[in-house]
């Protein structure tokens, strides 16, 4: 439910290793995985991701930072970003269900969330494709940009790359920290 969760709003991370009832850790609650079984771990929870949810998770939306908290144990932190091909829905079989991530929690979609969530995966594509689509007609000869910063003549061969935060396509409210990356 968490990965759905977060896949489907604005990611987050889950922090593997620390006991915290009712979501609340105490300062002794650290106990750490074995580090020797982080590796089937890592191996277990993408599968999950990939094979519980449907539409299964893009290749990196999961990752992992392991942190060690003492000779043989470690926590570890998977790290779930923002998913652009959901909504996502874990169980394929039986119970099916969306999830959407709150201030006080993780929560079952509502048809109105639902909704909204189909439309922006869907506009956000298609406004990404017609905002390239202008920024090559506005760089062509006679285009749509008198004051290109580059004339690019007709004959010769051309590579635009277009570098697009997603999140300026849709309705959220996104920072992106690019130092980060």
């Amino acid at each position: 439910k968490a990965v759905s969760a977060f896949a489907n709003t604005f990611g987050g991370d889950l922090v593997i290793g620390v006991d915290a009832p009712d979501g609340v850790p105490a300062s002794s609650s650290i106990v750490g995985v074995p580090i020797a079984e982080i590796d089937g771990f890592k191996l277990a929870f993408e599968g999950f991701a990939r094979d519980s949810l449907e539409p299964s998770l893009p290749t990196g939306v999961v990752t992992f930072k392991t942190i060690p908290v003492s000779r043989d144990r470690a926590v570890l932190v998977a790290r779930v970003t923002q998913s652009w091909l959901g909504p996502h829905r874990i169980g394929k079989k039986g119970n099916r269900e969306f999830w959407t991530r709150t201030s006080a929690g993780k929560e079952p979609m509502t048809i109105w969330q639902l909704r909204d969530a189909f439309m922006l995966s869907g506009a956000a594509r298609e406004k990404a494709r017609e905002f390239v689509m202008r920024r090559i007609e506005d760089l062509t000869p006679g285009g749509g940009l008198p004051d290109a910063p580059v004339a690019l003549p007709d004959d010769m061969p051309k590579f635009v790359l277009h570098v697009i935060p997603i999140a300026s396509f849709t309705r959220h409210d996104v920072m992106i920290d690019v130092a980060r990356y």
